[in-house]
């Protein structure tokens, strides 16, 4: 299958601050009853930011959270750089029902008290894309992001005399929330529309704390499901049949000035689609390409009407082209050999691909229904054969500008 340099066709994530919590009781396991959760869907993701604070000081791991009875995931911990007990986490789950639930936080040993904010996450990755965090003061760390994607931060933060509240650079604040006597916590997201790379996050509290911790978290968009690709079998053509050799996945014309064709709306207007086949070495007379017109028989192509766009491997014009007595890209003879050759639609514009990447953005457009087709020019029949002839259509194609 080609391999485009980029996908960019996904929804764009989006999020809702839903609820914060604390529970200022010693406890290992923490139950928040009844917590908001935001609209249910099936692309919800509910993201937790937990807050901990051990009896002991030592370092007292979160063992399990569930969301309305749902197991989470850990995305990151970060704990103080001098007692690891104060620590501060980002977990999630995928909850497509429910506009409430309970949350509980069961911990590997006692805590002094937790603290929860939420967020309800939507059309994102089902796991994180990049992770970071920090525990100085300021806490500030780097963090990359996809187009369309979120970073999630959260803080804990202890002092010896008041709470802190906290300025975050790079992310928006959702809640900032006093936990328990001098310790606070905060939590921030934002959304992107560009990638970020190394994108520098800040948490600075207002006062100076003893103990700190920024764990940071990033999902891209959900993935579109990408149409699988299907090959074209010898029922699918029409035309001059009777001249070509044709089997699954296998064409090859067999007299000069010939063509066969596939169904007049192989793909419907405004459909999306790529189209390929592959040649071995060849100085041959193979054409190929698409049109959204044309039932012509004993000639190389179905019409010679705009718009149609077709590849030539030899002959006159050879290359790019789209029409049929001009050329828009020039090429070598026998350019097609060891190459998959490809034609693509995104919107309106047509594009020509050479082993899967991007070679020829053609002049014309069209959004019309366009069937594919083969022929060869009257210097007779193909030297070679087209093999791995095959299309996909509809939205989720990856974007090849």
């Amino acid at each position: 299958m080609p391999m485009y340099s980029s996908y960019n066709s996904s929804t764009p994530v989006t999020a809702a601050f839903t609820a914060s919590a604390v529970s200022a009781a010693g406890a290992t396991a923490y139950t928040f009853s009844s917590q908001a959760l935001g609209t249910a869907s099936a692309t919800r993701m509910i993201v937790i930011n937990i807050t901990g604070s051990s009896n002991s000081g030592g370092a007292t791991a979160i063992n399990t959270i569930t969301v309305a009875g749902v197991s989470a995931v850990k995305a990151k911990e970060q704990v103080d750089g001098t007692e690891a007990g104060y620590s501060q986490d980002i977990w999630y789950v995928p909850l497509a029902s429910g506009t409430s639930g309970d949350v509980v936080v069961t911990f590997s040993g006692a805590q002094a008290r937790c603290g929860i904010g939420l967020m309800a996450v939507y059309d994102a990755d089902n796991s994180p894309f990049d992770t970071g965090g920090n525990s100085d003061d300021p806490m500030v760390a780097t963090i990359s992001c996809p187009a369309k994607g979120i970073i999630i931060g959260s803080c804990t933060m202890n002092a010896d005399e008041g709470v802190a509240t906290t300025t975050w650079t790079n992310l928006t604040e959702k809640y900032d929330q006093q936990v328990e006597s001098v310790q606070s916590h905060s939590g921030a997201f934002a959304t992107f529309a560009a990638a970020q790379t190394d994108l520098t996050i800040t948490s600075n509290p207002s006062i100076t704390v003893s103990r700190r911790a920024m764990p940071l978290a990033s999902w891209g968009p959900a993935a579109d499901e990408v149409p699988s690709y299907i090959t074209l079998a010898s029922s699918d053509w029409q035309g001059d049949t009777g001249s070509a050799s044709l089997g699954t996945g296998t064409v090859s014309i067999t007299a000069g000035d010939k063509n066969i064709r596939t169904a007049d709306a192989l793909i419907p207007a405004g459909v999306d689609f790529d189209f390929e086949a592959t040649f071995a070495t060849t100085s041959g007379s193979q054409i190929f390409g698409i049109t959204d017109n044309g039932t012509a028989t004993g000639v190389q192509q179905p019409t010679i009407a705009n718009p149609i766009n077709f590849a030539r491997n030899g002959g006159s014009n050879i290359g790019w082209s789209n029409n049929q007595s001009s050329v828009e890209a020039s090429k070598s003879a026998g350019w097609f050999g060891g190459n998959t050759i490809g034609f693509s639609r995104r919107g309106a514009v047509i594009y020509g691909l050479i082993d899967g990447s991007l070679d020829r953005t053609f002049t014309n457009t069209t959004s019309k229904a366009v069937k594919f087709f083969f022929g060869s020019s009257g210097s007779g029949a193909w030297d070679v054969g087209a093999t791995n002839v095959r299309y996909r259509r509809g939205g989720g194609l990856p974007d090849i500008s």
